[in-house]
């Protein structure tokens, strides 16, 4: 799951639910951290870990990896790598570039790695 907001953290609980290994890939320290605060945000942290969602704080992705457009794992910006099955990404709010200064996200919209809709995420 790349996101560590609310929309991250329920996808990522839901899977868990449903049987799923799961790893959080974040840009703060803490999920909901600017939401809520380091203390709430601490709790947020540990319940999730407590239900089994590996937490990989303060990384940014850089990419999604794969072959014949079938994705397997993620780039970071560190230059490490993360291997997955499944990737969604919940990053919340698109922000504005000066690529696109009046872009907004669409429902169902597709984002980049770093949350800027309208360009799908290629796998490299």
């Amino acid at each position: 799951m790349i996101g560590g907001g609310w929309i991250g953290l329920e996808t990522a609980a839901a899977a868990r639910t449903a049987g799923a290994e799961v790893t959080l890939l974040q840009r703060s320290g803490l999920p909901l951290l600017k939401v809520l605060g380091p203390e709430a945000a601490e709790v947020f942290a540990a319940l999730h870990a407590d239900h089994g969602v590996d937490l990989l704080p303060d990384v940014e992705v850089e990419s999604l990896t794969g072959t014949a457009g079938r994705v397997d794992g993620v780039r970071l910006a560190d230059g490490s790598g993360a291997a997955a099955d499944r990737i969604r990404a919940g990053s919340g709010p698109c922000r504005r570039s000066p690529e696109h200064p009046g872009r907004r996200p669409r429902p169902g919209g597709s984002r980049n790695a770093r949350a800027r809709a309208g360009r799908p995420l290629a796998v490299e």
